[in-house]
């Protein structure tokens, strides 16, 4: 089997799912350089500025805890690194026939080499 494609996409794929999670992460106030403060104001979350619905304050609080424990970069890399995991199981899973419901999103429904 020839891995060389797959050892160029890999670290594009990584390099962009670290970009896509800091970005997400920066939505919520969280960025490398600093942790911008939230205030909840009824059934919204304000974050610089930024209205989120009042159930991301548990959420955004983990993250939080997480890059205050173990770095920013280092818990940026442990989300980007289980959401590329994940997907990548479900594309085995469609692949090799283990999900029931026979809907196909990351793969080919023909069986190309597409998704």
């Amino acid at each position: 089997m020839n891995t060389s494609e797959l050892s160029k996409y890999a670290p594009e794929a990584r390099a962009a799912f670290v970009a896509a999670v800091t970005a997400e992460a920066a939505k919520l106030g969280i960025t490398a350089g600093e942790i911008a403060p939230a205030k909840v104001q009824g059934e919204v979350l304000l974050v610089s500025g930024h209205a989120f619905p009042k159930a991301a304050e548990g959420p955004r609080k983990l993250l939080i805890d997480c890059v205050e424990a173990r770095g920013f970069a280092a818990t940026i890399d442990a989300i980007a690194y289980t959401w590329f995991n994940r997907l990548v199981a479900i594309r085995y899973m469609e692949l090799h026939g283990y999900l029931d419901h026979g809907y196909r999103v990351l793969s080919d429904p023909d069986g190309g080499g597409q998704p």
